[in-house]
C-alpha cells in the first residue's frame, strides 16, 4: 500500500522524536546462559544523543548488511560500535552521503540518517546538484528540513537512507502519524558518535540493518510514500555506490 507523503513525511520526522519504552510481561528467572551474558555498559543516551523510536516508522524495504561486507576477512571480534559507525561513515563518504546524524538505539545501538536525495526510475541517484535540494550551509543538518522539502519537489523519485545497529528485531510499526507530530520536531541528531561509544561492544547479537524510504513526487504535492517500495533493498544499495564502499577492506 501507499501512504500519503503528509502522513509519511510526519512517519519519518518521528525519527527524531523521544522513543517510548515499556516493561516486558511475564518476566522469569534468567538461566545460567543469561547470568553469562555480556557485561552491561554505560547508558550514554541520556545526555549524548537523541533516542530513535522504537519500533519506527514503515519503511519501503529493510536490507541487512553482512558483518563480512563491513569487516571483510578481518575478524570483528573485539570490535566497538565506534568502530562499526566508522566503517559506515567511509562508506557512505566514498558513495556521496557527506551528510548524515546520529541517534542512539537503547543502551546498545545507534542510527545513521542519511540526507534525502532525488534518484531515478532504476534507484540510481541522479547526477549533479539535482541529487541533493541546495542547503544553507549556515544551518545544521536537519532531516525534518530535508523532508519538508518533498511538498514542493519536482516530480520524480526520492529516497532517504537509514543505517541501525541494534540487537533489537528489526520491524517497523507500521502505523500513521498525525500533522501534529510535525509541530513536535527535534532537531537533535548528532554529526558523530561520542567518545563513549568506543566502550560499546559491536556483539555477535547485533545487527546492521539499512532501511530505504522511498518516495514518489508528481509535482503538485500529491507525492507518496512506497509501501513497500518498487526496488529490492540490496538494489538500492548496490545502484547507490554503497555496497561497493562498504565492501573496501579497512586497513
Amino acid at each position: 500500500m501507499r501512504t500519503s507523503l503528509i502522513l509519511s513525511v510526519a512517519s519519518l520526522c518521528a525519527l527524531l522524536l523521544t522513543a517510548c519504552g515499556g516493561a516486558t510481561d511475564n518476566a522469569t528467572a534468567p538461566s545460567n546462559s543469561e547470568v553469562m551474558r555480556e557485561p552491561d555498559i554505560e547508558c550514554f543516551t541520556s545526555n549524548a544523543l537523541a533516542e530513535f523510536p522504537w519500533p519506527f516508522p514503515q519503511y519501503s524495504v529493510a536490507q541487512t548488511v553482512p558483518r563480512a561486507v563491513l569487516f571483510g576477512d578481518v575478524d570483528p571480534a573485539g570490535a566497538s560500535l565506534e568502530d562499526v559507525a566508522e566503517r559506515i561513515e567511509s562508506g557512505l563518504d566514498a558513495a556521496g552521503y557527506v551528510e548524515r546524524a546520529f541517534y542512539s538505539i537503547g543502551c546498545d545501538g545507534f542510527a545513521v540518517v542519511t540526507r534525502l536525495e532525488q534518484i531515478d526510475a532504476d534507484g540510481a541517484p541522479v547526477p549533479g546538484a539535482e541529487r541533493f535540494e541546495p542547503v544553507d550551509d549556515q544551518e545544521p543538518f536537519s532531516l525534518a528540513r530535508y523532508l519538508s522539502q518533498l511538498f514542493y519537489a519536482p516530480p520524480g523519485f526520492y529516497r532517504q537512507i537509514t543505517f541501525v545497529v541494534t540487537t533489537k528485531p528489526v520491524r517497523g510499526d507500521g502505523s500513521e502519524t498525525t500533522e501534529a507530530e510535525l509541530d513536535a520536531l527535534l532537531e537533535a541528531g548528532a554529526d558523530a558518535l561520542p567518545d563513549v561509544f568506543s566502550a560499546a561492544p559491536f556483539t555477535q547479537r547485533h545487527d546492521v540493518t539499512a532501511l530505504i524510504y522511498e518516495f514518489r513526487a508528481d509535482g503538485d504535492q500529491d507525492a507518496e510514500a512506497l509501501i513497500p517500495g518498487r526496488i529490492p533493498g540490496q538494489s538500492h544499495l548496490d545502484i547507490s555506490g554503497i555496497s561497493a564502499a562498504l565492501s573496501v577492506t579497512p586497513d
